[in-house]
């Protein structure tokens, strides 16, 4: 008799160190293996079927094995020890990128991943947006507890409408100004002193502006 390969396999918060045991599980599509102490992804480079994939809370600094995955629309990658996200560049399919609490600066190699619609990369080491204009379909963009201080790529997200700025160096928010499908955004812990710009964001259901420099 032969015992069918599993779809999905969820094995988060144990001790896993050693990937090899999946590699042959040739047929998942979403693995969640959040909160083990993995650092090596090889065994997962040929698991070409996957869709989603969990791997926060690990140990993990090098993607690369993760390239071949073309498959997959949703990543979690958050807490973890990644530095350069070259080897998603040709993840086409992804819709969804959790990398919070990581150390990434360098945003380029998600400038062509033009599916994507929700983006988390709250405290990272991240100063330029230009990566951004030319992702269209964003809704959600998470970057507080960064190093921005330029929002001048921004309004080439028409469709943003929850944006997360907190805990950065911000001070003109005149980049704001035309997204008006804004509905939460996040600007507390910046340098703004001029709310002008958002005079005309009136979709807006959320907004914090906690420690700031307004005044009147």
């Amino acid at each position: 008799m032969t015992i069918p390969l599993p779809h999905r396999t969820h094995v988060s918060k144990n001790q896993i160190v050693d990937l090899k045991p999946l590699a042959r599980l040739i047929n998942l599509t979403d693995l969640d293996l959040s909160e083990n102490r993995i650092a090596d992804l090889k065994p997962l480079s040929g698991l070409t079927n996957l869709t989603a994939i969990s791997l926060d809370k690990n140990q993990i600094v090098d993607l690369t094995p993760l390239a071949r995955l073309t498959n997959l629309t949703v990543l979690n990658l958050f807490n973890n020890q990644i530095v350069d996200l070259k080897p998603l560049s040709g993840l086409t399919n992804l819709t969804w990128i959790l990398l919070q609490g990581n150390q990434v600066a360098d945003l380029r190699p998600l400038s062509g991943l033009t599916n994507l619609t929700h983006l988390h990369l709250r405290e990272n080491q991240i100063v330029d947006l230009k990566p951004f204009s030319g992702l269209p379909k964003l809704t959600l963009l998470a970057l507080t507890n960064n190093r921005i201080a330029d929002l001048s790529p921004l309004p080439g997200l028409p469709k943003l409408t929850n944006l997360y700025l907190g805990k950065n160096w911000i001070d003109d928010l005149k980049p704001l100004s035309g997204l008006t499908n804004l509905t939460a955004l996040s600007l507390d812990n910046n340098q703004i002193a001029d709310l002008k710009p958002l005079s005309g964001l009136t979709g807006l259901g959320w907004l914090y502006l906690d420690n700031n420099q307004i005044v009147g």
